[in-house]
Parts: C-alpha cells; sequence; structure tokens
C-alpha cells in the first residue's frame, strides 16, 4: 500500500498521458498532443506542491530543476501543438 500511496502523482499524470496518446491514436493529434503537454505541466505543478516524500518518481533531481525542465517539455509541446499547420 505504501507504493500506491507514493506513486499516486505519478500515476494520475501517466493517466492523462494515455487519454492524450489514445486521442492521437484516433486521428484527434493537435488535441492529443495538447492533452500530453498538459500531462507534462500537471506532473510539474504536482512536484512543486506536494511534499518529496509524497511524489515518488516525478523527483528525479531538486525541486526548482524538476519543475523548471517539466514546464519548458510540456510548454513546448503545447505551444508546437497550436502553432503547427494542420
Amino acid at each position: 500500500m505504501s507504493f500506491l500511496k507514493r506513486e499516486w502523482a505519478l500515476g494520475l499524470v501517466l493517466v492523462v498521458l494515455a487519454v492524450g496518446l489514445l486521442t492521437v491514436a484516433f486521428g484527434y493529434w493537435r488535441r492529443g498532443t495538447e492533452y500530453v503537454g498538459v500531462a507534462v505541466i500537471l506532473a510539474m505543478v504536482l512536484r512543486l506542491v506536494l511534499p518529496t516524500h509524497n511524489v515518488g518518481s516525478l523527483a528525479v533531481r531538486g525541486r526548482i530543476f524538476d519543475a523548471v525542465t517539466m514546464l519548458l517539455i510540456g510548454g513546448a509541446v503545447v505551444v508546437f501543438s497550436i502553432l503547427v499547420p494542420g
């Protein structure tokens, strides 16, 4: 049970990511990639607001480094999904 307590944040992010990938698989690539970017930004928010012992595998390096990296990657995915002509 402690594994589930520790990894629930990662599970939530993976659910949003799976929804995005399924959306892409059904042909709605723009909306799906937006969901993927939002999943990464959700991971950033969870990494910032939760204590380190509760974020589980979302904690890779320091809190600020993780948050900045996830914001840049998630933000880039969302921006590119909007800017790419389709």
